[in-house]
């Protein structure tokens, strides 16, 4: 079972300079990000966010903005391909770990389908979905 917490040193360098990068990106780190006009939210304070294995896609966060990656969240203007490069480029793809997809199937009840959550979800419905993935073989 893969979780963030087990990535080889190289994969996890990997995902925090592809992070790096991100933040970068849109204008500084951490203390950029919580000074700003109220839109981006300070590192490690998306709200919704499950951290560990679970990787949340929300693509009304930072909409305005092309598709990148902050801690455990993708946002921005994002399609498939999108989301696959990204987690491609840190060596992670969809059967390696747990997708919290915000905006999939958002108008039905919270449910699975293979490793994917979606729809109308608290964060209680996701960590109970999250371990059930966990724990399924």
């Amino acid at each position: 079972m893969f979780t963030i917490n087990r990535l080889s040193s190289v994969s996890m360098s990997a995902l925090v300079v592809l992070f790096g990068m991100t933040i970068a990106a849109c204008g500084g780190g951490a203390d950029d990000a919580s000074s700003g006009d109220g839109d981006v939210p300070a590192a490690g304070s998306i709200v919704g966010t499950v951290t560990g294995d679970v990787i949340v896609i929300d693509r009304d966060l930072m909409s305005d903005l092309p598709c990148h990656a902050m801690d455990n969240s993708i946002m921005g203007l994002c399609n498939e391909a999108d989301i696959a490069g990204l987690l491609a480029e840190v060596g992670l793809n969809t059967s390696e770990i747990i997708i919290h997809d915000k905006q999939l199937m958002a108008d039905e009840d919270c449910h699975v389908m293979e490793r994917t959550i979606m729809g109308i979800c608290s964060d209680e419905d996701v960590e109970y979905f999250a371990e059930e993935i966990r724990t399924t073989p």
